[in-house]
């Protein structure tokens, strides 16, 4: 086997060296890992548990709350889809409108672009 010039180890024991740091690596990864979903569970099931705990001592205002926050994504979804709407639009109509703009803006005498002349207003 070849040397390292600068440390006298063979490239062999580098790699080795490489391979056990990764593995320790992906050890402490999966560690923390778990520990992070065994977290989320107990907030999960936390949550859940107050979520029961309110209904019931609750009913009406959880009924109220469920319609309000039913509503605001229902109105929050058509915004948005109306504005996706509209950019949609805009990317296909308005080249073609721009386009008409642009013609129509040559002469002062020219036509509107709607089939009739300027001349009679």
């Amino acid at each position: 086997m070849q040397n390292d010039l600068t440390s006298g180890t063979t490239i062999k024991d580098s790699v080795q060296r490489l391979a056990d740091d990764g593995k320790e690596t992906i050890g402490v990864l999966k560690d923390r890992a778990s520990m992070v979903a065994d977290t989320l569970k107990q907030q999960y099931t936390s949550a859940v548990s107050r979520s029961v705990d309110f209904v019931q001592a609750r009913p009406l205002a959880a009924i109220g709350i469920a319609l309000g926050l039913g509503y605001m994504s229902r109105t929050i979804l058509k915004l948005g889809m109306l504005a996706g709407a509209g950019l949609l639009l805009k990317e296909i109509v308005g080249p073609k409108i721009e386009a008409r703009m642009n013609r129509g803006s040559s002469g002062l005498g020219s036509s509107s672009g709607l089939g009739g002349t300027t001349a009679g207003l």
